[in-house]
């Protein structure tokens, strides 16, 4: 796997750095996103397809409780330090 830098100072395909990094954070963002959509469906399947209904106040609650945390400590870490989401969604 190719390891990308985010530094402003660096670049990695001749591109200007700005270029480069924006580039590679929406690579990244792209990538979470699709982690994040597809942990919420199979949760969600997991829980409401055996129920039969989606009228589970308890299962909504705790997709709520595990995955909008999930969501903001991604932004988060999206903004300050890309580095370590790439580590973490690898």
């Amino acid at each position: 796997m190719r390891q990308y830098s985010y530094k402003y100072n660096e670049t990695v395909s001749g591109d200007t750095p700005d270029t480069e990094a924006f580039y590679m954070k929406g690579k990244l963002a792209a990538s979470a996103a699709v982690k994040y959509i597809s942990g919420l469906l199979i949760v969600a399947l997991l829980l409401f397809v055996p129920a039969g209904t989606l009228r589970w106040f308890g299962a909504w609650l705790f997709v709520g409780v595990l995955f909008v945390p999930m969501l903001v400590m991604g932004a988060v870490l999206l903004a300050k330090n890309p580095e370590l989401l790439e580590k973490r969604l690898s």
